[in-house]
This record gives C-alpha cells, sequence and structure tokens, in this order.
C-alpha cells in the first residue's frame, strides 16, 4: 500500500481550513452546552478542587540524590501545587541531617549510600509511624499515618 504522507499534502486537501472547521465546531457546541464560558462547575475538575477535596496531595519522586538543588525544586513544586506528602525514592542519604525541606517534617526514612527513601509530611498535618521494614532487610518500605491515610 502507498504511503499517503502527511496531511499537508494534496491528498487530504487544504487541512487549514479543515482543522478551522473543525475547531469552530467544537467551540459552537461547547457554548451551545454551556461549556467553556467560565460558569461554576460543581463536578470533577473543579477550579477549587485543591479547597473541595480533603485528601492530602502526594507528591512522589525517584530523586536519583538530594542535593540542595534539588530539595529548593523539591518545595517550589509543593508549594505550587498545594502538597502535603512528599514521598522520594534514591535519596542517597547515610544520615538523616540532609532530609530536611522546608516546612515538612521528615515522617520515615530508610537511609543509604546507594538508595534511601524518605517520606515527608507538611507541618500542618499529624502524622504517626506506624511501622517499617526491618533494618537489614532486602526490600525498604514504612507505612505512616497521615490525617487517617496510610501511606506506604
Amino acid at each position: 500500500m502507498p504511503s499517503r504522507g502527511p496531511p499537508c499534502c494534496g491528498i487530504f486537501g487544504n487541512t487549514k481550513s479543515v482543522v478551522s472547521r473543525a475547531t469552530a465546531a467544537t467551540r459552537a457546541g461547547c457554548v451551545q452546552r454551556g461549556l467553556g464560558q467560565n460558569k461554576p462547575f460543581s463536578g470533577r475538575g473543579s477550579r477549587n478542587a485543591a479547597k473541595d477535596d480533603p485528601r492530602p496531595r502526594i507528591f512522589q519522586l525517584n530523586n536519583e540524590e538530594l542535593t540542595a538543588s534539588k530539595i529548593s525544586v523539591i518545595e517550589q513544586l509543593a508549594y505550587k501545587n498545594k502538597v502535603f506528602i512528599i514521598v522520594l525514592q534514591e535519596t542517597y542519604c547515610t544520615t538523616a541531617d540532609k532530609l530536611v525541606i522546608p516546612n515538612f517534617s521528615l515522617a520515615g526514612s530508610a537511609l543509604s549510600r546507594t538508595h534511601g527513601l524518605a517520606t515527608f509530611v507538611h507541618e500542618r498535618l499529624e502524622w504517626s509511624l506506624v511501622d517499617q521494614s526491618p533494618e537489614q532487610s532486602e526490600t525498604e518500605w514504612f507505612c505512616v499515618n497521615v490525617a487517617g491515610y496510610k501511606i506506604i
């Protein structure tokens, strides 16, 4: 079967006008149904979802060594996205004194020069360490209870 080529080729005609018509038709349909007019929306995708949703937001990252610059980026992302729990993998930290993120408490960590895990909870939330893997376990894990949610 011969290749038709990209949509801009002569076989498909003037795609710019086709796309423009499709876009205009989509917009007209949305306006007709009341969408896209900045009206309040109470269902999924609400603009106030962060305020309306009582569940804590979680930020998970495999960060391949925790550095000062990465901590700064993580802090900014957490603030911007209203995150309350940060879960980091591959921290490569052997001491807990490097595991510091402003406005967050270190809830649990598995220290390792070659791996490492850390869970941070925003200082406004109550949390407790429920359980964790044995010291020399092949699989590192821990469970933190945050506002009634168990984060493993």
